[in-house]
């Protein structure tokens, strides 16, 4: 089994790592992945690094066909509460939703039929009675979802639309 992280940022490389210390050998994909912070967080040796743009869906097909992959844990966004996705609100949704359909996409192309995509609570802090009810569950455990278009919302809307089964790993906001 080989794991496509797409995404190497804060996330994906802590996604990375746990494969890792599970004996995997990831497969880690960033449009410009900064080798040497995923370094501080798992041994780049143990890896493999792929360029690869969530908006460019042959680069994903691309990745999941040379590797051999059998799983994606997507990882890659562009929060919209950071400066970069305030200066360029559209990019930072481009590449939120339509980088998302293009990996669940190249899933169903390639026939994958493991997709975890990974969401912040981290909004919820910032609407109206800030606090996050969000339900935070164990990374070892996963949440299936196999729900018609309507039923579920956001992103699993999404996952029952290209006829796979998928995950929605939401962790907490973060800092540091």
């Amino acid at each position: 089994m080989t794991t496509l992280v797409i995404g190497a940022g804060l996330i994906g490389s802590q996604v990375a790592r746990i494969l890792v210390e599970r004996g995997e050998k990831p497969v880690l994909m960033d449009v410009a992945a900064q080798t040497a912070a995923i370094g501080q967080i798992v041994d780049v040796s143990k890896v493999t690094l792929v360029t690869g743009d969530i908006l460019r869906p042959l680069s994903i097909i691309d990745a999941l066909r040379a590797h051999g992959i059998t799983r994606i844990a997507h990882t890659a966004a562009n929060p919209l509460l950071t400066v970069g996705a305030q200066r360029e609100p559209y990019a930072a949704i481009n590449l939120n939703i339509m980088g998302t359909v293009n990996v669940l996409e190249a899933a169903r192309i390639t026939g994958l039929k493991r997709v975890v995509v990974s969401s912040s609570s981290v909004l919820n802090h910032y609407l109206d009675g800030g606090e996050d009810q969000a339900e935070h569950r164990d990374l070892d455990e996963v949440v299936e979802v196999d729900a018609p278009a309507g039923e579920a919302g956001g992103q699993t809307d999404g996952e029952a639309l290209v006829g796979h089964d998928g995950a929605l790993a939401q962790p907490c906001g973060m800092g540091g």
